[in-house]
Formats: structure tokens, sequence, C-alpha cells
């Protein structure tokens, strides 16, 4: 603004603002309402896949756990039943080698 021009008056006097309405204002509040509910579904729904993620999550480590677990036990029967048919192996050698050598000597003694 310069120096040389005139201020004008607020619009209406003392009120420059319009007069309340009730009708524009009921919209005004009833969008904004609405939007305000919209966010707070948004919120809501965010959150709860948020859960969800982790619910997720859980379930997959404890499935993790638990199958590791049958694995680990299933190893140690393999490993025991292994050393056990090492050794029974082991056995049926030492007595077949002995078997065969006493029918060798019966025969041979014949």
């Amino acid at each position: 603004m310069t120096f040389w021009t005139k201020r004008k008056p607020p619009a209406g006097g003392a009120f420059p603002f319009t007069e309340f309405d009730c009708a524009d204002n009921l919209k005004f509040f009833f969008v904004e309402g609405l939007k305000i509910c919209m966010l707070l579904g948004y919120l809501i729904a965010f959150k709860c896949y948020a859960i969800k993620l982790r619910l997720k999550v859980a379930y997959l480590s404890l499935k993790v756990r638990h199958l590791s677990l049958k694995v680990s036990r299933v190893v140690d029967c393999e490993r025991k039943a292994f050393t056990e048919n090492i050794t029974d192996r082991q056995t049926n050698e030492c007595l077949a080698g002995c078997i065969e050598d006493s029918h060798v000597e019966s025969a041979l003694s014949k």
C-alpha cells in the first residue's frame, strides 16, 4: 500500500465477517466429521494390519523352532541307529569271519 492511497474501511462495519449460516456450517461439520471418521478408520486398519503381521511373524518363528526341534530329534535318532547299525555290522562281519574260519578248519580236518 502506498502512502497516498486511502485505506478503505472494513466491509460491513464493526463485524466484517458474514453472519453465521447454520446450513453451511452443518454441511462443513458433516464433511469434516466424515473425513475424521475415514482417517480413524484408516488408522485402525493400519494398526490391525501391523498386528496381523506381528502375529504372522510370531507364528512363523514358532513354526521354525518346532521344525528345527523335530529335525534335531530325527537326526539324533538316525545317528543312534547308524551307530547301532555300524556296531552290528562289525559284529556280524567278525562272526562271519569266525564262522568261515571254523568251516575251513573243519573241512580241512576231515
